[in-house]
């Protein structure tokens, strides 16, 4: 029996549809709709969706009113905590507040300077806390470094518009990078399985 052929599940609906879907994503060669088929019927779970809504709620209402509302970061949070303390336990309740220590440590210790000035506000800090308590240390971490990236990016389009305008300094929303690194380690999870 090859690799390939370790999807024969129960006859039921779902296992049909699966290997019917398995066939189509390896018969047309696109890795890519198989890792979305195969993720989808895994993976496709609460803290996925909370992640995903979240992180477009954070990045909207950041770029629009530049704040992150507290209602968000402590509902995400507090999802988060529960979620894998009733998963795993007290185990769980370690990694998830893993998570949100190593977030709102990754954010708040080298931008301690930033925040003082209000370069960067606490709505940032709480918002990578909370996605800490969903995703782990491990999780927050990539997240981190994906955000780090795009809010380069954010700052060189933001000096290059004050440069070419002479305007007043640009603020930067971070919370969109944040965002932005949220949901690449959610899409990267899911393609991974």
């Amino acid at each position: 029996m090859g690799s390939d052929q370790w999807c024969v599940v129960s006859s039921n609906a779902v296992g049909l549809w699966w290997i019917r879907a398995w066939t189509a994503a390896r018969t047309s060669h696109n890795m890519v709709i198989h890792r979305i088929v195969h993720a989808g019927m895994r993976v496709m779970t609460i803290p996925v969706v909370v992640l995903v809504a979240a992180a477009v709620i954070a990045g909207y209402t950041d770029l629009r009113t530049r704040r992150i509302p507290n209602w968000l970061t402590g509902a995400v949070a507090l999802f988060g905590l529960s979620h894998h303390f009733v998963k795993s336990g007290g185990h769980g309740l370690w990694i998830s507040l893993g998570g949100v220590a190593l977030g709102a440590g990754l954010i708040l210790l080298p931008m301690l300077i930033p925040y003082a000035k209000g370069g960067i506000g606490g709505g940032d800090v709480k918002f990578i806390a909370a996605v800490g308590s969903i995703v782990g240390a491990a999780g927050v971490f990539v997240v981190f470094i994906v955000a780090a990236g795009v809010g380069a990016i954010q700052c060189l389009i933001a000096l290059w518009r004050q440069a070419a305008t002479g305007d007043r300094p640009v603020t930067v929303p971070y919370g969109v990078a944040l965002s932005v690194g949220t949901l690449v380690v959610t899409v990267g999870s899911l393609l991974s399985r």
